[in-house]
């Protein structure tokens, strides 16, 4: 019996150990009632984790608001995202309102999001995706709508993501945004004892 109980106890090791290395880290806007503006030097808001802030450059015209919906914004600054645990991933989804194409038979605005990541106040790496374009009323202007897209990335570990929207549409959206943290050291601990735990008690149990 004594067996039994040591193997399950670290079965559960391990497989809490797991879950916490696979499970991803969703930005939960619902708690937020009231839209706060989060433009430099307004203070920021801390969603699991990451620390939304906007860069406006000092234009004094442009913002970003973060609200139960996510945030809106406007394209001419920079979206910050500081992690308070490094991650290795990152999952956004946006759109751009009022967007102008400049190409009246094309489907998509390219560079629609370019993202740059950070680790230590190092640059590390960049990511840009399109974004699908849609009219408003195209038989009335089939170039002026809004773009939807979404940005998957995984790469070197960052602590801050900094992201620039295209100047073809004033107005952005963000919403759906997840990372995958860095497991913690005590996490990648426990998942190592769990391992060579029931490595040792598959030999233990063959000697006898």
């Amino acid at each position: 019996m004594k067996r039994i109980i040591v193997m399950i106890s670290l079965l559960v090791q391990v497989v809490m150990a797991g879950a916490a290395l696979a499970a991803p880290m969703n930005l939960d806007f619902g708690g937020i009632a009231v839209g706060q503006d989060v433009t430099v030097p307004n203070p920021p808001v801390t969603l699991n984790g990451v620390t939304i802030s906007y860069d406006d450059f000092s234009s004094g015209v442009d913002f970003a608001i973060v609200d139960s919906a996510g945030i809106l914004g406007t394209t001419a600054g920079a979206l910050l995202f500081d992690f308070s645990i490094p991650a290795t991933a990152l999952n956004v989804n946006f759109s751009l309102l009022d967007a102008v194409l400049a190409d009246p038979q094309g489907t998509q605005l390219a560079d629609a999001l370019t993202i740059l990541f950070f680790s230590g106040g190092n640059f590390l790496n960049f990511a840009s995706v399109a974004a699908d374009f849609f009219a408003y009323d195209p038989a009335i202007d089939p170039t002026f709508g809004f773009a939807t897209g979404a940005l998957a990335y995984s790469g070197p570990v960052f602590d801050q993501a900094q992201m620039f929207f295209s100047l073809d549409a004033p107005i952005f959206t963000v919403d759906n945004v997840s990372y995958q943290p860095v497991p913690e050291p005590s996490t990648l601990v426990l998942l190592v004892f769990g391992l060579v735990g029931l490595g040792g008690w598959r030999l233990y149990g063959r000697k006898c």
